[in-house]
């Protein structure tokens, strides 16, 4: 997935119609998603990387969001969040979610990759 562009897709000066996409996201209207995914992949992908501070990580826990988006998208309720706060929880969740998992590999300083030692024994 490529990185999310700073493309605008509403001229309306109160924002998109991010409640009424996910609603018909709810229903499984793929170009709804489209349109969601247009308006708010910049922002989230923003968040993303200010948590992670890797792009390449960023996209692939975005891409896992807007999976994870589309899958949840009934249980979204606007009387409990806004539209953006729910998905930048998604987000901020997952992030979260990505640093604690344990590592298998680790970069080096040079982007070498190298096996990290994973001891179930006390040192």
């Amino acid at each position: 997935m490529a990185p999310p562009t700073q493309e605008t897709v509403s001229t309306d000066p109160q924002g998109p119609p991010l409640a009424s996409w996910l609603a018909a996201c709810a229903k499984r209207d793929r170009a709804a998603f489209a349109r969601l995914y247009q308006a708010t992949s910049a922002k989230l992908y923003g968040v993303a990387v200010r948590i992670l501070r890797r792009e390449d990580w960023a996209e692939e826990v975005l891409q896992e969001c807007y999976v994870s988006i589309w899958t949840h998208a009934p249980d979204y309720r606007p009387g409990l969040a806004a539209p953006m706060t729910w998905m930048t929880s998604i987000v901020r969740n997952r992030c979260l979610d990505w640093l604690r998992r344990p590592r298998l590999e680790l970069a080096d300083e040079d982007g070498a990759l190298t096996e990290a030692a994973e001891s179930d024994s006390p040192s």
